[in-house]
């Protein structure tokens, strides 16, 4: 019997909502002419403090629901989206390998507002060694014989993964800035 172990289901799907983006674009200069800017997983670049997600819930629903849906529930829950930041990349700016893991965060996504030519690929790292010294992916034609997923992100592209999944965002080749927002979606039991 053939077992497949270390499946992980991640969305990537289309989202446009011109209004929410350029409230987000809209917060991210606010707090940087605020000076209220935090330094967790970027290198470079910018990072707004967290915001209360949940009066984002009704807007960025669809794409939620259809993730959580793609699941067999074992009971009923609820969601929220709990923090929701934004982040802007610059030109060889980058976000170190990290999780979203919490307690409380159960999912983690990325809306992907601008998306200039090599601005910068979603890496997640799908073995924990992050390795493969055998090479498997030269033989074999399967997700698992390959060390990480790489994700192409293009503008409206958004992302939901679990939020323990080690991911990273590789630099921005390009001249132009790379904005995205990121957040967590936290499940409760009803």
């Amino acid at each position: 019997m053939i077992k497949d172990i270390y499946r992980i289901r991640i969305l990537e799907a289309n989202y446009i909502n011109k209004e929410l983006k350029d409230h987000f674009i809209q917060h991210l200069e606010k707090s940087k002419q605020k000076q209220n800017l935090v330094d967790y997983s970027n290198c470079g670049g910018f990072q707004t403090s967290s915001m209360d997600g949940s009066k984002y819930n009704e807007t960025m629903k669809d794409p939620i629901n259809a993730y959580l849906e793609s699941f067999q529930r074992r009971i009923n829950f609820s969601w929220s989206i709990g923090g929701i930041w934004v982040n802007q990349n610059w030109k060889f700016d980058f976000n170190r390998p990290h999780t979203h893991l919490a307690e409380y965060n159960h999912y983690s996504g990325i809306w992907y507002l601008k998306v200039p030519r090599e601005s910068g690929n979603l890496i997640f790292f799908t073995r924990p060694d992050n390795s493969d010294c055998t090479h498997t992916w030269d033989y074999i034609d399967d997700a698992s014989a390959a060390a990480n997923y790489v994700v192409y992100p293009k503008e409206n592209n958004f992302i939901l993964f679990p939020s323990h999944l080690p991911h990273m965002v590789e630099p921005n080749r390009s001249n132009e800035d790379r904005i995205s927002v990121a957040f967590n979606v936290c499940l409760k039991k009803i």
